[in-house]
């Protein structure tokens, strides 16, 4: 199956070796915590990932569908499920959450009712059980079941030549992919490849050094010039500081300050007003206010810092 784009073959196997995972793991993914995970292995944006998984649901490679709906007034997020549109996957997978559906409905109300029996009576009523376990698993079978039949009533429309004239259709409308009248075929357009020119390899290696933050002295110095570098090429410069900020790695970015290769006055005075809207959550956050001492060991750095870009 030809997918064009590597990043896009990359995502769809993820989904495919997930559904297939074993027994007793989750064997849906779960789309805020699949696009976050795969977004990080791939080294592209969340929005790039949610164009490709758009991509292979309206070319009919994969299934999206409500695992949880939103709810504004509960303050509840939407949540998505994503499977392969491929029936031996969802033979395997239909019969494993019916039996989930099961157990859950028993745990939850003492009774060993059939999975018909269960939809019928919680399907009208998933107002009350949306985002709560058993309505998730409700909202998998329901959709599982509606899948596998549609499959099996429209098979022409997952052939694989029809599949792959829609995802090339897809990719060329989201300005991927290209038509070279040269060589009378699509290519991957030449923008995009700008984007890609760091191997997948290179790419894992990052994540495993760059967020090793407990190396300290000229051995942290050596590690972090060489994997920084790469992430910047990876992710950039406001991503990166993003990241840092988010996960309280202070101590991270107070030795990247100090070694002062890749900031200019501007990033450093983001983020030092990032660093004073962080230090007003102390009372807030018991957590954070527990690494007071390294917000404020960031902080000077920054102050002296600063100020000796003033003066040159």
């Amino acid at each position: 199956m030809d997918f064009y784009l590597r990043d896009v073959e990359e995502i769809y196997t993820s989904i495919l070796m997930q559904n297939q995972g074993d027994r007793g793991h989750l064997r849906i993914p779960e789309s805020d915590t699949f696009i976050k995970d795969i977004s990080n292995t791939l080294g592209i944006s969340k929005h790039r990932v949610n164009q490709f998984l758009q991509a292979m649901k309206f070319s009919h490679h994969i299934f999206i569908f409500n695992i949880t709906r939103a709810d504004t007034d509960r303050k509840i997020a939407p949540l998505d499920g994503l499977v392969v549109a491929e029936r031996e996957i969802l033979d395997v997978l239909l019969p494993l959450y019916e039996n989930k559906l099961r157990q859950e409905y028993q745990n939850l109300k003492g009774q060993d009712k059939s999975a018909d029996g269960i939809l019928k009576e919680l399907l009208p009523e998933m107002n009350i059980h949306n985002n709560t376990p058993l309505g998730k698993i409700v909202n998998v079978v329901s959709m599982l079941r509606e899948y596998l039949h549609y499959l099996k009533e429209h098979p022409e429309e997952f052939q694989d030549e029809s599949r792959q004239e829609r995802i090339k259709s897809e990719l060329e409308t989201l300005g991927f992919l290209v038509f070279d009248e040269s060589l009378n075929k699509h290519v991957v357009a030449e923008e995009y490849q700008k984007e890609d020119v760091i191997s997948q390899e290179e790419i894992a290696q990052v994540k495993e050094d760059y967020e090793e933050d407990a190396l300290s002295g000229s051995q942290f110095k050596t590690r972090i010039n060489l994997t920084f570098e790469k992430a910047l090429k990876i992710y950039g410069l406001p991503f990166i500081l993003k990241h840092h900020l988010k996960n309280g790695q202070f101590s991270v970015l107070e030795k990247l300050i100090i070694q002062n290769r890749y900031f200019d006055l501007r990033d450093l005075q983001y983020i030092r007003n990032e660093l004073r809207t962080t230090m007003k959550n102390f009372e807030r956050n018991p957590t954070l206010a527990m690494r007071r001492s390294e917000v404020y060991s960031l902080d000077r750095i920054l102050a002296k810092t600063i100020r000796r870009f003033s003066i040159n």
